[in-house]
């Protein structure tokens, strides 16, 4: 029994994990679409509120934990954790750079004063979606 009551929690915060990186993913197919800044902080959110914190929670180690991410066949099927985590970041922080935002988007990874300002961009139903 402890076993399972070990591996079933892991396995539905690794499914999390993939949304919150689908959503990620979507959040800057839409600034890449619109130009909309508050699309990079709210991706810049999710990957600090289900990303890093859910690797962080867990303890799991990027260089080994595999995920498939749904909805990007771009990415491939099964990435590691650390090659997600680290397009993700490099993409959010080249068009935060653009933007001229990558002091703030750095702020909320660092989860300062603008995460919490900008948790008003996620509905409240995603976040209980893809909580850590």
């Amino acid at each position: 029994m402890g076993l399972f009551s070990k591996l079933l929690p892991r396995g539905s915060a690794l499914h999390r994990l993939a949304q919150t990186c689908d959503e990620c993913l979507n959040c800057i197919k839409e600034y890449e679409q619109e130009k909309n800044s508050n699309e990079l902080r709210k991706a810049a959110w999710l990957f600090k509120y289900g990303i890093s914190d859910s690797i962080e929670k867990w303890n799991w180690n990027p260089f080994t934990v595999k995920i498939i991410i749904p909805n990007h066949p771009e990415i491939g099927g099964r990435i590691i954790l650390d090659k997600i985590v680290m397009y993700i970041t490099c993409i959010i922080y080249a068009y935060a750079e653009e933007e001229h935002i990558s002091q703030e988007i750095g702020e909320i990874l660092d989860c300062n004063t603008p995460f919490n300002f900008y948790s008003y961009l996620i509905p409240t139903k995603l976040k209980n979606k893809l909580n850590p």
